[in-house]
This record gives structure tokens, C-alpha cells and sequence, in this order.
């Protein structure tokens, strides 16, 4: 869905009187908390390719993190989020983004995602409905 369907669902709901409302929802630290094994799965469940699928799983295995300290190094296993600056970090946060986008929404309700960055916006005819429809929402999104 196109920002432009955003601002459609905008414009129709004030055209027909409707009271309008749009929920920004950032989610904080979402390549670092990303979980591997959640990627490894998303991957296993898309149409990709066979060799870029294991091409990502690659990337995520075997990863180490280590701190120098005056104890020598710790090192542990990395288990969650993207390599660092990674040109494949928006393409797998993709993947489980997709998620929540195919979910079925209030009625007048649409979702954009922009990076780790969501936009809901609904309208209704009523405060009271449109305060339903955007718990909702808030609700699925939630879960």
C-alpha cells in the first residue's frame, strides 16, 4: 500500500464528515531486537529463492559477539538483530513487517510501514466509533 492510500483514507474520511486520526508507531531498536531465529523462519515461509534464502541464514549464523575486558575477552553468541549497517537489514525487518501488514484491519483503518516506522490511519463517523476502531487496532498491532 502507497502513502498515497493513506492520504485517500485522509481525504475521504474529512470529505464525508468523519472525525480523522493518525497513529504513528515507532518501534524502538527494531534491528537490534530483530530475533534470528524469527528471521530464520519468515524466510522459510517467503517464495524467495533457495540461495537467497540461505544467503541471509548465512549472515545470521555463527555470530559472535565479543568486549574486550581487563578480565580478557567475553564473548557471547548473537542471536538477534541485523549486521550493523547492513545493506540487508531493511530486507529482512521486510520480512517480518510483512506480518503485520496482511493483517485484516477495522474497517476504515489503513497501515503504512516505513522502515521500523508504522502509520495507522482511521476514520468514523463518531469519536466513540472511531475510538473503538483505533483500540482496535492498537490491539492487533499489539499482538
Amino acid at each position: 500500500m502507497a502513502i498515497t492510500k493513506l492520504l485517500d483514507t485522509i481525504h475521504k474520511g474529512k470529505a464525508s464528515g468523519d472525525h480523522v486520526l493518525v497513529l504513528s508507531i515507532d518501534i524502538k531498536g527494531a534491528f537490534d531486537n530483530i530475533q534470528h531465529s524469527a528471521i530464520a523462519s519468515y524466510l522459510d515461509n517467503s517464495k524467495c529463492p533457495a540461495n537467497i534464502i540461505n544467503i541471509f541464514k548465512n549472515l545470521h549464523q555463527n555470530r559472535k559477539v565479543i568486549l574486550n575486558t581487563c578480565e580478557g575477552p567475553a564473548i557471547r553468541d548473537q542471536k538477534q538483530g541485523c549486521p550493523q549497517g547492513s545493506c540487508s537489514g531493511p530486507a529482512l525487518w521486510n520480512l517480518v513487517a510483512n506480518e503485520i501488514l496482511q493483517e485484516n484491519w477495522p474497517i476504515n483503518t489503513s497501515i503504512q510501514a516505513f522502515a521500523d516506522d508504522f502509520v495507522l490511519v482511521s476514520h468514523a463517523p463518531t469519536r466513540v466509533q472511531l475510538e473503538s476502531q483505533i483500540n482496535k487496532s492498537i490491539a492487533k498491532f499489539s499482538t
